[in-house]
């Protein structure tokens, strides 16, 4: 994709879909990109309600879960998404950012697992990240994004940037805090922003995989490479720590496609040295011993006991003990797996930037 003239074109030179929308302004020079939700029923619907004058509101882009791009104001045109705003001390936002909404359900309530609603739509557990939103609330169900809309959104945002000299990516819920809490926690920020943000001299490099499935490096050290092979050179942060977490996106030949939470290093690696990793993120509320079993008459493992505050993820119960690995490195040292008492658990959100990152070795 491209741009000519502030419009969206494919590199064939057909243009995207535009439909115009009365509401919108003069010409600016954009600074930001701002990142929303719809919380429509369909990407069709949200579009009909933006193209409405009686709707006071508008994006530049509006991207369906299916990654199909449609453009409702020129990029050099004030659209109306952002509202009441501020960021960096300048506020009216609409008048120095690009708008992009993303089709989605957005928040979901608490219904609970088998019950996620959006209006009438039942929506599946595996479509939902239960949650605390990282100004502490709301906390529940959250829809997640379709990996192909995250990545079609993050080519754009890659655009955007280049072509007007963005100085940041940001969300809805960063200039309206309190007000808005979109694009939510099941939209990582931290790793398109660091896609997005990627300096031209590393378009070469394969695109983070922000939306795919989520594994654990099982190794010592794992070389992240430019492309699907072992004769690929390392790309800069390379290597990957044992524990690190990262992103699953395409396979090719028995090498993955992935990006490390935290850093945003992005290349392929050796599928073989990866194992699925659940999302069930908590937070330990005291002091606690992390042990080989469940009971406390089980020994504690090396890195035991577990200061307040760290972040552990859920990956199997046991009555009232919950088997969980330690994120990042704690006491020293990094890939703590043992059982605690879930007594002493609560559920938690990290922001990525603060989790699985590699560590020195």
């Amino acid at each position: 994709m491209k741009i000519v003239k502030h419009r969206l074109v494919r590199d064939d030179g057909s243009p995207y879909p535009f439909r115009d929308t009365p509401n919108k302004g003069g010409t600016f020079k954009p600074r930001w990109l701002v990142m929303h939700y719809t919380a429509g029923g369909s990407a069709r619907e949200s579009i009909t309600w933006l193209a409405d004058k009686d709707s006071s509101a508008s994006a530049h882009i509006v991207i369906a879960k299916d990654g199909t791009i449609t453009q409702m104001v020129d990029f050099n045109r004030r659209a109306w998404h952002a509202g009441k705003s501020e960021w960096r001390g300048v506020s009216n936002v609409n008048g120095h950012s690009i708008g992009i909404e993303l089709d989605g359900f957005g928040f979901l309530g608490n219904a609970g697992p088998g019950k996620w609603h959006f209006r009438k739509t039942l929506v599946p557990d595996s479509e939902v990240l239960v949650a605390t939103h990282k100004f502490g609330s709301p906390k529940g169900g959250w829809a997640r994004y379709p990996s192909k809309q995250l990545d079609v959104a993050l080519e754009l945002a890659r655009l955007l940037v280049r072509t007007y000299g963005l100085e940041d990516v940001i969300g809805h819920d960063d200039i309206s805090p309190g007000r808005k809490q979109d694009p939510g926690p099941a939209f990582d920020m931290a790793t398109f922003r660091t896609g997005a943000l990627a300096s031209p001299g590393t378009d070469a490099a394969p695109a983070p995989a922000v939306g795919g499935p989520r594994f654990r490096v099982t190794t010592e050290s794992l070389n992240v490479r430019t492309g699907p092979g072992a004769s690929n050179p390392a790309v800069a942060g390379s290597p990957l720590a044992a524990g690190t977490f990262v992103r699953g996106g395409q396979d090719q030949g028995g090498w993955k496609q992935v990006t490390a939470e935290g850093t945003g290093v992005a290349g392929w690696v050796s599928a073989r040295f990866l194992e699925p990793a659940p999302q069930a993120l908590f937070t330990v509320t005291t002091e606690l011993n992390i042990r080989s079993g469940p009971g406390g008459g089980e020994a504690p493992v090396p890195g035991s006991p577990l200061p307040a505050g760290t972040v552990v993820e859920g990956l199997a119960d046991d009555g009232t003990w919950k088997r969980v690995a330690v994120q990042g490195t704690v006491n020293g040292r990094a890939g703590i797996v043992g059982w605690v008492a879930a007594r002493f658990l609560q559920p938690a959100v990290i922001p990525v930037a603060a989790i699985g990152q590699p560590q020195d070795a």
